[in-house]
């Protein structure tokens, strides 16, 4: 975790992206019971971590499922 926060991730973006990394392909509950971080905690983290390209979603029967990308060289 620390290596991602020494990259620019804050504490919580760097728990649900290892979280998504051992989880696979997800909804938000499954990240927010594997993390022990409040729902809109996990939400804004995602929302940031799509932003700098390191988590990814799809939807599969009208949910979101999210899922951790490799960071890009």
């Amino acid at each position: 975790l620390h290596e991602l926060e020494r990259l620019g991730l804050t504490e919580k973006e760097s728990l649900v992206y290892t979280s998504l990394l051992s989880l696979g392909k997800v909804g938000t509950s499954k990240v927010i019971q594997d993390t022990g971080l409040h729902g809109q905690f996990v939400y804004q983290s995602l929302a940031s971590l799509e932003e700098k390209g390191l988590v990814g979603h799809v939807i599969i029967r009208g949910r979101k499922k999210f899922h951790a990308k490799h960071p890009r060289a």
